[in-house]
């Protein structure tokens, strides 16, 4: 699955080709972890605009000397060059230029240029128009984007939707041994992988045994990519080295650099978010298909501290696993699964996440369900 085709991140290909079908050059501000694909997939969906061109600004050339050098080799070399005889050159134009990156000490001639440029180009038609895509990373101060009529700025943050994670996350995630390890993998590797599609590839290729405990996974990846983590400000530099993101309309770390600032509090927070969601829908389905199962041996009304049961539906899983130990109609096998059902809700309700052994027997009794109802 290509990730930039998801709906969030498609959303933000959208918007930069509808600055380009508006005449505008845009600017893109991204962070240095953005996923490969991307000058890929921008490409093929501009496609039918206009004929792309690829270059590596250098240093020690004026911005009208390079762009005539790499894209409009055979000029007039006795012809006077500017900015406006560069948007005239039948050669140059119908482009779209991107540009991978400026070097810092070039950033100032190059902003003038794409002022001067966007000026004296509006006298080409639009459908002759060359305009330019010109990646940013690390935005400062000295690297801010000019501002006029045909230029326009976009910015990687916040464009990320919970489902866009989970729907890449299902993609990448292998069929485990049963349902339940399964969906409890891909929550897993949604809610570690944060707003990383990077992230989620990586853990997507570990069991769920070592998902439950992923200290050891996230410090690899980070070593694996040179990632050095230190306690920096939430501003454009941090969000540059890709250590923040804007996400679910708050400012999220990396999760591999939210370990490294607020340690297991952080790691067992996400890991409780996962299995939240796939182990209460779960538990409350056992506990359904038990009462079904024994229902008969179940005497009401039945007297608790709390008040009186008066319908077998509302008993709650610990007092079923109580009236099921004093009927003795169950297996000892049966009895464990519910009081680990009963201590995964426990665990889950205050805001903890599951033992690993819990969990771990729980998707083993799983697969013996399911392998007993095939």
């Amino acid at each position: 699955m290509n990730w930039w085709m998801l709906p969030g991140p498609r959303r933000f290909i959208d918007a930069i080709i509808d600055g380009v079908r508006e005449g505008k050059s845009v600017f893109l501000l991204l962070p240095e972890n953005i996923p490969g694909a991307f000058p890929y997939t921008l490409k093929e969906a501009l496609r039918e605009e206009s004929n792309w061109e690829s270059v590596n600004v250098t240093s020690g050339m004026s911005p009208v000397d390079f762009l005539y050098m790499h894209l409009v080799p055979n000029a007039d070399p006795r012809k006077l060059r500017s900015e406006l005889s560069l948007a005239g050159e039948q050669e140059f134009q119908r482009k779209l230029i991107w540009i991978e990156s400026i070097p810092a000490e070039e950033w100032s001639a190059w902003s003038a240029f794409f002022l001067e440029y966007e000026r004296v180009s509006r006298a080409i038609p639009e459908s002759r128009r060359s305009l330019f895509l010109i990646r940013i990373v690390d935005p400062g101060i000295d690297s801010a984007p000019p501002k006029a009529v045909g230029l326009s700025s976009l910015r990687w943050d916040g464009w990320l939707r919970r489902n866009d994670m989970q729907l890449y996350s299902s993609s990448c995630v292998r069929e485990s041994k049963s349902g339940l390890e399964t969906d409890l993998t891909t929550a897993l590797v949604a809610e570690l992988g944060g707003w990383d599609p990077l992230l989620c590839e990586y853990l997507a290729d570990f069991e769920l045994s070592d998902l439950i405990q992923p200290g050891p996974l996230l410090e690899r990846f980070a070593a694996e990519r040179d990632l050095i983590f230190q306690p920096a400000p939430v501003d454009e530099t941090s969000w540059g080295k890709g250590l923040w993101q804007t996400y679910l309309r708050k400012q999220t770390p990396h999760t591999s650099y939210g370990v490294f600032l607020f340690g297991q509090r952080f790691l067992n927070r996400l890991l409780w978010k996962a299995e939240l969601g796939i182990l209460i829908p779960y538990i409350e389905e056992q506990r359904q298909s038990l009462i079904e199962t024994y229902r008969s041996n179940f005497r009401l009304p039945y007297y608790s501290k709390y008040g009186v049961i008066n319908d077998v539906y509302d008993l709650e899983i610990g007092v079923l696993e109580l009236l099921l130990n004093q009927s003795g109609v169950s297996s000892r096998a049966t009895l464990e699964f519910v009081n680990n059902l009963k201590l995964a809700r426990n665990q889950l309700s205050h805001l903890a996440p599951v033992d690993s052994s819990i969990l771990l027997a729980l998707c083993r009794n799983a697969e013996e369900n399911e392998c007993a109802g095939a």
